[in-house]
């Protein structure tokens, strides 16, 4: 709404990290659309409570947003539903139960049954749509937004395919590294980028799970966690700092007696 008021033609808007599963709803109410059951009443907020939406109303979206070119920067290519959608990869990181994720899916996919079938836009399959918790999906349905990945958007931005060409090594880094990664995790064109300069890619991290090997194939070269040994989440987050450092230094020690082509370093 405030866009509109600056009377801006254009926006970009990044999404992800969401602490919810809702498909935009949310997103959608602030800026006037109104979801209905059935029986004629408004729906209360939440992803858990689209299996009762039977009608949309967007008729309280100001023309002047409408008008707006909305380019949404996704940090996932996941779609809204599915085995790879919201619910099924992101609700539990949010602290769904099994059964709520299995009632947000089933929502999901409801309420983009309703928008297919009310605004005719099919925005359940999507790439990057799933992002944020869906609200790449309900910015699609309701604002016409257009989605692209965020990491590869960036990338370009920054030319760093001019920047990586002339590279002997790139060291890049996320919070956690596992088989997400390959859906457009930040580091995603950084690794396919230095892969086709035949430049080696280090990535540290606070975490690697065991299906992060399949990132070799993306052109990673080799992981390293930064966490010292067994310590709680908070010890883990509160030394972030010390132990990135202290790993960059060993990671240093080692280029630097590879680069003397030395055993004996």
């Amino acid at each position: 709404k405030e866009m509109a008021k600056r009377n801006l033609t254009s926006i970009l808007i990044g999404v992800g990290g969401s602490a919810t599963v809702d498909g935009g709803m949310g997103m959608a109410m602030a800026i006037g659309v109104k979801f209905y059951s059935k029986n004629g009443k408004q729906l209360r907020q939440g992803g858990g409570f689209l299996g009762n939406l039977s009608n949309i109303d967007i008729s309280g979206i100001d023309e002047k947003i409408k008008k707006i070119k909305i380019t949404v920067l996704c940090d996932v290519k996941n779609p809204l539903t599915g085995k790879y959608g919201a619910s099924r990869v992101f609700a539990p990181q949010k602290g769904a139960t099994e059964q709520m994720v299995k009632l947000l899916e089933k929502n999901l996919s409801h309420f983009a049954e309703i928008i297919r079938k009310q605004l005719k836009k099919d925005i359940e399959n999507v790439p990057g749509s799933g992002a944020a918790g869906g609200i790449a999906a309900g910015l699609m349905a309701f604002l016409d937004a257009k989605l692209v990945e965020g990491s590869r958007y960036i990338a370009e931005k920054l030319n760093l395919e001019k920047h990586m060409k002339n590279c002997d090594f790139v060291i890049t880094g996320e919070g956690k590294i596992d088989g997400q990664t390959k859906f457009g995790k930040a580091i995603l064109p950084v690794i396919e980028t230095a892969k086709k300069f035949n430049v080696p890619v280090i990535a540290l991290c606070g975490q690697k799970s065991s299906d992060a090997e399949i990132l070799r194939k993306y052109g990673l070269t080799s992981i390293f966690s930064i966490v010292p040994g067994p310590v709680t989440l908070e010890e883990s987050l509160g030394n972030a700092e010390k132990f990135l450092i202290k790993t960059s230094q060993e990671l240093a020690y080692l280029i630097k007696c590879l680069s003397k082509n030395k055993l004996n370093c």
